[in-house]
């Protein structure tokens, strides 16, 4: 599920009005002005993933990607979106945090929710590999010793996705862009009157 941006051109007059007279400087202005958009909302959605999930922001980030802005004049567009690998258990919060010497008998357990309690996993364990990599591990009772799978917690598409994270975001789009449009064609007009185009 993608977030789709479209902005219409022609409604945004008030914020484009000084380059009535510059109109070569327009590309320009919208294409800063989405950019730094498209950036914003980035740092938005994961800050509103952050608040619900236990996933660093760094990992969140990660899983998120962005369009390149797109302008045919009268309609501006882009997207975010998040990706669909589900993320390794350990990175969400885990007891223990890192591999034991003895394992707790019960299992390890897990929170990914920052509204939901630990949940306890029987027959898992936080372990090391070889390669350096630490994961949550589980092993079905009877099997042999290396018949093992490591756990993975919820993708960041999982939480992207959810209305209580789009929404606010949505609701504050427009206002977002057309300040940012507001900036640029300042700066742009200002850079002008001096001598310098870019």
């Amino acid at each position: 599920m993608l977030f789709n941006l479209f902005f219409d051109i022609p409604s945004y007059e008030k914020e484009l009005a000084p380059l009535a007279s510059l109109p070569d400087l327009m590309p320009k202005a919208l294409q800063r002005a989405l950019g730094k958009t498209l950036s914003k909302l980035t740092t938005m959605f994961v800050r509103g993933v952050s608040a619900e999930a236990l996933l660093t922001q760094k990992f969140i980030r990660e899983g998120l990607f962005q369009s390149h802005v797109t302008w045919d004049g009268n309609e501006a567009s882009g997207y975010l979106g998040g990706t669909k690998g589900r993320q390794p258990l350990f990175r969400y919060k885990t007891l223990p945090s890192g591999p034991l010497v003895r394992r707790p008998p019960v299992g390890a357990s897990a929170q990914v929710l920052r509204a939901a309690g630990m949940e306890t996993i029987k027959g898992s364990f936080v372990a090391q590999m070889k390669s350096g990599h630490i994961g949550v591990f589980w092993r079905k009772p009877g099997a042999k010793r290396l018949s093992i799978s490591e756990l993975l917690g919820p993708s960041v598409q999982f939480f992207f996705q959810r209305d209580s994270i789009q929404i606010p975001i949505e609701e504050q789009t427009d206002d977002i862009f057309a300040g940012f449009l507001a900036h640029e064609v300042s700066f742009l007009v200002q850079m002008w009157s001096m001598g310098f185009e870019n």
